[in-house]
């Protein structure tokens, strides 16, 4: 441990590159792998998804919306506003699923979400957008209704799974009692 000249309290002051590389070291590598297969998940659906501009459903969730002002889906994640990000992570929400086409349980896409989220610090700084933020109005609207929306329909589907197993597994017991 090197210590300052004259005192044994502090310790000779860190060059750029060493304060650099102590605080890449603070993330741990799960995070930053997580973080990097969230933006891939999101650049993989930008780039596939088939329809990159906003369009108006009649009665969708957005017909109140100013989709004038949400930007095209190409554009970078870490550079759109709150209306697109918004919209788009609405729109991710309800439509990303695993490779197998499974969707990803509620627990996993928050976890993307907040990775994007991570990765929306990283690059914007304090002036990055948070669409987890419970304070902050403008998401409270559309985003976070769309992810209860999807949870309440995740957890609608696992009820008629659950169902529908046990009417199965109740019938194999009746026809082996016969």
């Amino acid at each position: 441990m090197a210590l300052a000249s004259g005192s044994e309290r502090f310790r000779v002051p860190k060059t750029s590159s060493e304060e650099t590389g102590l605080v890449n070291d603070t993330v741990p590598p799960s995070t930053k792998y997580k973080n990097k297969w969230a933006v891939n998940i999101f650049a993989e659906w930008q780039s596939l998804r088939e329809v990159k501009v906003p369009v108006l459903d009649c009665g969708g969730v957005f017909k109140d919306y100013e989709l004038d002002k949400v930007c095209a889906l190409s554009a970078d994640i870490a550079a759109m506003d709150v209306l697109s990000l918004n919209y788009w992570l609405s729109k991710f929400v309800m439509e990303v699923a695993k490779k197998s086409g499974e969707r990803y349980p509620p627990k996993s896409v928050y976890g993307i979400i907040c990775s994007l989220k991570r990765h929306l610090e990283e690059r914007n700084g304090s002036e990055a957008l948070n669409p987890l933020d419970a304070s902050d109005k403008r998401y409270l609207t559309t985003f976070k209704s769309n992810c209860s929306e999807f949870y309440n329909e995740l957890f609608q589907e696992f009820i008629f799974f659950l169902l529908f197993f046990e009417g199965l597994f109740y019938s194999d017991v009746v026809w082996m009692q016969k």
